[in-house]
């Protein structure tokens, strides 16, 4: 039971917008997913939801579910979960320590990985691993770089890391022996800002990032053992940060700040379209389907979708996270705060652990469920679960970050959560 990821991520800020960043995904089934709240999973109510108040916090890098645990690229290197974020441990082995950023996953061999490191002001390099991560080696002596993205062939072959010198200038090493040796062309790109390594299209690979003017682009970069050329194939409004090929068609993440939108590749002037209602955050091929990511504009709500033609998509999940407070500060995102607000009312559980159940605890006094409670049978409080009576069946509830009515969306259906 694994998911092939092959993207580096930008480290989450507690406090931010939350959105879906990865899909994990069993035999076509979305079993689970890191979004830039942490690690959620489907709860027993139908709905999904972090399986516990100390879920590990923001992803930072990657995630990867690799079936008995979930393992993570971070700041501290790589860790992982075997109870779905409750308690973690830092993996000790030769990346211990430095931030692991870039990842590539062998589709043909799960436990075959190689990541690439971003050091803050340390040299940088890309380890491999035979085990699922639990041993490397030294694939690419460290030297003054930082590894942001990795792109390789199928077959391992042909392998691309992107980033930058250390310098502020961009840098893309390409190899054609699977990593024995590389070649700088950084000098096919030293032109843009910033260079994502994004996917191989065939023998040649695809180049995103930004020009100087803020616009996207993706270029198609040929190598032949010596040097590079690059050829332009497009252009998108924001950064291109991810790729994928699905069905013949190529379609790419663009992204300016926390917006983002999906571009598939067009005969335009530009040579990319947006694709309406789309994926926001990232895209996969898994399968016979594309997964995507995201979030849903005005709603702290992260998004997970699919497409079998990537075109038409439709929400897999719609998960708004109001039960569990993350902290405004926490040393790397996580630390998690200590007192929690019951947010559910009426629903037959101590969700923050205080000591009293729905209106028995003081953080429901002046909840609508539980006001004039005990002054007569029925009233507002009844009739809320879905479907049961007649209106929307809401259980009114505080957010803990907001001060506003909150409610949690099931399964992208906007259902408020069902009743114990």
């Amino acid at each position: 039971m694994n998911s092939l990821l092959l993207i580096a991520f930008v480290a989450a800020h507690v406090g931010q917008d939350q959105f879906g960043k990865i899909p994990f995904v069993d035999g076509g089934t979305l079993i689970g997913g890191a979004t830039s709240w942490g690690l959620v999973r489907p709860d027993p109510e139908g709905g999904w939801s972090r399986v516990c108040e100390e879920a590990f916090g923001p992803v930072v890098f990657f995630a990867i579910d690799q079936g008995e645990r979930v393992l993570m690229g971070g700041i501290e290197g790589l860790s992982t979960t075997t109870d779905h974020g409750c308690s973690y441990t830092v993996v000790q082995n030769e990346l211990t320590g430095e931030f692991t950023s870039a990842l590539w996953i062998d589709p043909t061999n799960a436990s075959h990985l190689i990541v690439g490191t971003s050091t803050v002001s340390a040299t940088n390099g890309l380890w491999e691993s035979s085990d699922g991560g639990d041993t490397w080696t030294e694939l690419l002596p460290a030297r003054p770089a930082n590894f942001f993205n990795l792109a390789a062939s199928d077959d391992g072959v042909l392998l691309a890391a992107s980033g930058n010198n250390g310098a502020g200038e961009v840098l893309l090493l390409v190899s054609d022996d699977g990593g024995a040796s590389f070649i700088d062309v950084s000098d096919v790109a030293n032109q843009y800002p910033v260079i994502h390594a994004l996917l191989f299209d065939g023998s040649t690979l695809l180049l995103g990032g930004f020009e100087s003017t803020g616009q996207g682009f993706v270029d198609r970069v040929a190598f032949d053992g010596v040097s590079a050329t690059a050829t332009r194939l497009g252009s998108t409004p924001r950064e291109t940060t991810q790729a994928a090929l699905f069905q013949g068609e190529l379609y790419v993440i663009a992204k300016n700040g926390t917006r983002g939108e999906l571009y598939r590749a067009n005969e335009s002037a530009l040579g990319f379209g947006v694709v309406p209602e789309g994926p926001s955050e990232c895209v996969f091929v898994k399968g016979d389907d594309l997964f995507g990511c995201g979030k849903q504009v005005g709603v702290n709500t992260s998004l997970f979708l699919r497409s079998d033609d990537g075109v038409i998509w439709r929400e897999e999940v719609a998960f708004f996270d109001i039960h569990y407070e993350i902290c405004p500060e926490g040393a790397a995102g996580r630390t998690f705060c200590s007192t929690f607000v019951e947010l559910f009312c009426a629903d037959g559980v101590d969700n923050d652990l205080g000591g009293g159940t729905d209106c028995a605890d003081p953080d429901c006094e002046t909840n609508e469920v539980c006001v004039g409670e005990g002054e007569g049978e029925g009233g507002e409080g009844e009739g809320d679960v879905v479907g049961e009576g007649e209106g929307e069946g809401v259980l009114p509830a505080t957010s803990c970050c907001t001060g506003a009515p909150a409610s949690v969306w099931l399964l992208g259906l906007g259902l408020r959560r069902r009743r114990r």
